[in-house]
């Protein structure tokens, strides 16, 4: 008696498959005959013929594989070794005859013999089978923001969220390697895993299986259409594959853009293709779309307190915040006022909290302030420096930490003055001063 067994890689949808062809009887030096799988269920999974391979290392009954066609036939000569060697195993790949559903899947075949030769045609048995897939959520919402870094300080973020899908693992030792690629947005500058999280069974396995990822390609061409790749690998061992402990990776990708070139707008869909690089390999593509546009910052620059009336021989504040929309570069903060009419008392510039508490990722250098006998000028001096590399995360402050406060305690010293006006301006590096006023 001759009995097929197949052990599929796991697939979401639970499918039968069986052989359409019997095997042919067992004649010495005659063909077995060609398999060939099909889905009893549906006709969209319909399978073409089954490819063998005889596994190395498994038991040695007396069949061969035609180099040519593929088929498997007896070997005469062996023929009396089946009595005492019962296995052999083969690896046949399963080609889709639907290419709409890109799928190549391998199977393992155990052919079983029973010890003595039968010439009665048998019937050839299918287990049922899961081929393995990724379950994407249906859309990705992908949001922009503008993120500064030290060798280009104004661009683009492609911001993905958490990418959420579900993998099917088949039993035994496996090395999950997850590939994204894509999208072509004709100006990627560079990208970073900033989150990956792999669950199974609702539980992060980050504690107990390595996770391992790296950056992805550094694209020098902004000229050219321009995609990005980006691996991330987990290593599981003996995990078993059934629907209800599957894998579950969550994952947060970003990617910057050049800021020579326009971001696609809100609305623009995009597709990123995922491929799970097991056996077979599952390919997805996560469908995307933009729900933001990029955000414009400008330097700001205020006066939080300005006097509308002044006295003679008065100290007053003139205390001024600075909104540094460029994290990262060098700011000069000018103080001055046009007229013979008031002495310094005072002047202290307090710099935000994250500067001082971040002291390994961002460098800060104060000059000492001046002034000048014919008009009053302070000058104040910030570099702020990202020393951390590409892909880290801190590349870019919140909002609520890049403000700068200049404080000025000003003496007026002219009695005959009717007014006096009050000028303070930033001044980023190559950029033009922003300027605002204050009149007392």
């Amino acid at each position: 008696m001759l009995t097929i067994l197949v052990h599929r890689i796991p697939k979401f949808t639970q499918t039968v498959f069986t052989f359409e062809t019997k095997f042919s009887n067992w004649v010495n030096g005659s063909l077995i005959g060609r398999l060939s799988l099909s889905d009893e269920n549906s006709s969209l999974a319909s399978c073409g013929s089954v490819q063998f391979n005889i596994v190395p290392g498994s038991n040695y009954v007396p069949v061969a594989i035609d180099g040519t066609t593929g088929i498997l036939k007896v070997i005469e000569s062996d023929y009396e070794t089946m009595k005492n060697n019962h296995i052999i195993t083969f690896q046949v790949t399963v080609k889709n005859a639907n290419t709409s559903l890109n799928i190549s899947d391998d199977a393992t075949v155990n052919i079983l013999i029973d010890g003595k030769y039968s010439e009665e045609e048998t019937e050839s048995e299918i287990t049922a089978v899961k081929r393995g897939v990724i379950v994407p959520p249906n859309t990705i919402h992908v949001t922009f923001s503008r993120v500064y870094i030290q060798d280009n300080p104004n661009y683009c973020l492609f911001d993905t969220w958490f990418i959420d899908s579900v993998i099917v693992l088949p039993p035994g030792n496996n090395s999950l390697v997850m590939k994204f690629s894509g999208p072509s947005l004709n100006n990627v500058y560079y990208g970073y895993i900033q989150y990956l999280f792999a669950y199974y069974n609702g539980s992060n396995i980050a504690n107990n299986y390595p996770v391992k990822f790296s950056n992805l390609t550094y694209l020098n061409n902004s000229s050219s259409p321009s995609s990005f790749l980006m691996t991330s690998q987990i290593l599981v061992s003996s995990a078993p594959a059934d629907d209800e402990k599957n894998f579950s990776i969550r994952m947060r990708f970003k990617t910057g853009l050049f800021p020579e070139r326009t971001p696609p707008p809100m609305g623009t869909s995009l597709v990123v293709t995922t491929e799970a690089l097991l056996t077979p390999k599952i390919t997805v593509d996560f469908s995307m779309v933009v729900s933001s546009n990029c955000p414009t910052q400008y330097d700001a620059v205020n006066f939080i307190k300005c006097p509308q009336s002044v006295n003679y021989g008065g100290v007053y504040d003139y205390s001024v915040n600075f909104f540094l929309s460029r994290p990262i570069g060098d700011y000069m903060f000018t103080f001055s006022t046009d007229q013979y009419s008031a002495s310094i008392g005072h002047i202290s510039l307090t710099l935000p909290p994250t500067f001082a508490t971040y002291p390994e990722g961002y460098k800060i250098n104060t000059e000492e302030f001046v002034t000048s006998n014919a008009v009053l000028t302070t000058f104040g001096y910030v570099s702020v420096t990202n020393l951390l590399s590409l892909g880290a995360y801190a590349t870019s402050l919140p909002v609520s930490n890049r403000s700068v406060r200049l404080s000025v305690f000003i003496q007026v010293s002219n009695y005959g003055l009717t007014s006096t006006r009050f000028e303070a301006k930033v001044s980023p590096t190559g950029e033009n001063s922003t300027v605002n006023v204050c009149e007392s």
